[in-house]
């Protein structure tokens, strides 16, 4: 299914984890000062989540998720 090499997957794995590092990290720094990096963390999931829908796996896995199970309230 996926075409990715194991070092591109490995580079691709890695970015993404220390992409999510800093986007928590930064999440705690909003956590303290609400007027500091407003929305980055948001931003950066979305940009990674975007990111991920380009390998058809994952659009799988994505169909099947709670996400696209959710009803008009909002619950699953």
């Amino acid at each position: 299914e996926n075409q990715m090499t194991y070092i591109h997957h490995a580079r691709h794995g890695l970015y993404n984890g220390v992409w999510l590092l800093l986007l928590a990290f930064s999440s705690f720094i909003h956590a303290i000062f609400p007027s500091l990096l407003q929305f980055h963390a948001a931003k950066g999931v979305i940009a990674i989540y975007n990111d991920m829908k380009r390998f058809s796996h994952l659009n799988k896995l994505i169909d099947e998720s709670a996400f696209s199970k959710r009803d008009k309230n909002g619950t699953i």
